[in-house]
């Protein structure tokens, strides 16, 4: 069975915030040499504030995420290079012991995520394809955040998630 509530906390938490976006096409300025023409740029981003008292309630979630890519499309080739910056999600508050002091928590490291895509058209029906994500190589990094512990103690956990790759052929049939 799904138990589905709207309410998530007795106590009242304010989420505010600022997305933002912004994609440009070389294509309509004819001035520009043809090769220019061919790329694109893109940009997004969310920006959250979290206030009131049950703000601790809410976890897993980034305040910060910023998105920007180029793309260079031209007759049977398209290439694609993206980044992902993210300030980390906090995971969870911990309650204050005699090893974890009010105000510490534990959260995900920022990190920046780069993965890009090439298709090349051989013929009209059959496209070769390759992909990769977190080409940056980005270790996924739990930390302990403690007020007044140094910033070497902060590390719990790294995660060595590799780069994954695709690729292969798509065919219309």
């Amino acid at each position: 069975y799904e138990v589905i509530t709207r309410a998530n906390s007795e106590e009242q938490a304010i989420i505010n915030g600022l997305e933002w976006s912004w994609r440009q096409s070389f294509r309509p300025f004819v001035r520009l040499p043809g090769w220019v023409r061919s790329f694109g740029l893109f940009a997004n981003a969310t920006h959250l504030r979290l206030g009131g008292p049950g703000a601790p309630n809410f976890t897993g979630y980034s305040t910060r995420v910023l998105n920007y890519g180029v793309s260079f499309t031209r007759a049977n080739l398209a290439i694609k290079l993206n980044a992902t910056d993210s300030n980390g999600p906090i995971t969870a508050f911990l309650a204050p012991s005699s090893t974890s002091p009010a105000g510490s928590y534990t959260a995900t490291a920022p990190r920046t995520i780069v993965s890009g895509s090439l298709e090349y058209r051989i013929t009209p029906r059959v496209t070769f394809h390759l992909s990769g994500q977190n080409l940056s190589y980005s270790y996924w990094r739990s930390m302990n955040y403690t007020p007044g512990a140094p910033a070497y103690a902060w590390p719990a956990q790294f995660r060595d998630n590799g780069v994954e790759y695709v690729i292969g052929l798509k065919g219309e049939f």
